[in-house]
């Protein structure tokens, strides 16, 4: 069993190792972003809403978590209606620029992951996902490498439908930031 081990333990610390990813939220009560959330459907007349720590709409060996976030939009809300969470300090992307959440909706179309500096908004970086499969859990990645040497996003916000007025449930869970440590193993 020791061999077993040491020789595990040997081809571990022969190889660069990179701790990948940051929980953000999971919609539990952890993570730095818990908590944090807000969000704008519009004025007071718009009926949608974006709610935090609701049952999961489906149990799965993707998403077995029991809380997650509940995004609804319909044709009352802002086109650019959105969930939004600033962090009060920058991410550090010099080591890894993907983040990722899962994502389940009753419509194909697409989720908006946006950085931005704060509130400003006119500076901020934005990639999208298209919901490949309605009503089942899958996971979408945003992939910020082409943004990598900035250093002012604090914020992140999630959008639905952007830009039109739309009728989507979109649920969300695990978001996931890329993790600023980096751990070298040498021989």
């Amino acid at each position: 069993m020791k061999k077993v081990l040491f020789i595990l333990l040997g081809v571990l610390c022969s190889h660069l190792l990179h701790a990948q990813y940051l929980l953000l939220d999971d919609m539990e009560g952890h993570g730095p972003a818990s908590g944090r959330w807000t969000y704008f459907a519009g004025d007071a007349t718009a009926t949608g809403s974006v709610l935090f720590g609701v049952p999961n709409p489906a149990p799965s060996s993707i998403n077995p978590s029991a809380q997650v976030a509940k995004f609804t939009k319909d044709t009352t809300c802002f086109e650019y209606m959105s969930a939004s969470c600033n962090l009060g300090t920058q991410f550090d992307l010099s080591n890894g620029a993907v983040f990722k959440m899962l994502v389940y909706s009753n419509v194909r179309e697409e989720v908006m992951f946006k950085l931005q500096p704060g509130s400003d908004y006119s500076k901020a970086v934005f990639f999208t996902y298209k919901i490949k499969n309605v009503n089942q859990w899958e996971e979408a990645t945003f992939n910020f490498r082409s943004v990598a040497d900035r250093t002012d996003f604090s914020t992140i916000a999630v959008q639905f439908i952007d830009g039109r007025k739309a009728n989507g449930i979109l649920y969300f869970d695990l978001v996931q930031a890329p993790n600023p440590i980096n751990l070298t193993f040498l021989n």
